[in-house]
């Protein structure tokens, strides 16, 4: 059976929904840590609240976005169109539906685009995130800088 993967631009009723999106992204890493779940969610809480505000900040026109799987809600994906790049700001996929090609559908589905309008894609992905890092790799992105927490990867059309 096909599934249906979709966007929706994210409301206000979305956020207890998006909170829980980036917990799940983060559950790995915090639990590192060592910490209580009290501790974990109050860190967690912090987090997820100065990421809206630097998005905010950092990427003023981003549209938030809702993944769909289905019609069920299923991730968030952050993306910041331009003139001659579109920054996938942030994409993440609710634990029961990843490894479903979800996220590989969307990304092509941006590179289609950016081929179309003769424009890159841009990303950057957590070093401690090796998952992500090889999906991209496999979708043609290549590194083009680090910071000492992030790659920094692009892909152009040209280049494939």
């Amino acid at each position: 059976m096909e599934r249906s993967v979709s966007l929706r631009i994210a409301g206000t009723e979305d956020t207890a929904f998006l909170r829980r999106v980036y917990f799940s992204s983060r559950h790995d890493e915090v639990a590192m840590f060592g910490w209580n779940e009290a501790q974990a969610t109050a860190f967690l809480e912090m987090q997820f609240s100065l990421q809206v505000r630097a998005y905010a900040m950092q990427f003023p026109t981003a549209e938030s976005l809702v993944i769909l799987c289905d019609g069920e809600r299923a991730g968030r994906m952050v993306i910041d169109r331009r003139a001659r790049e579109i920054s996938l700001v942030d994409i993440a996929v609710l634990p029961q539906f990843r490894q479903n090609g979800i996220a590989t559908e969307l990304i092509r589905g941006l590179q289609a685009e950016a081929a179309e309008n003769d424009q890159t894609v841009e990303l950057h992905v957590a070093k401690i995130n090796p998952k992500a890092f090889a999906l991209y790799q496999r979708l043609g992105f290549c590194v083009t800088g680090e910071t000492p927490l992030h790659f920094e990867m692009s892909w152009d059309a040209d280049r494939q």
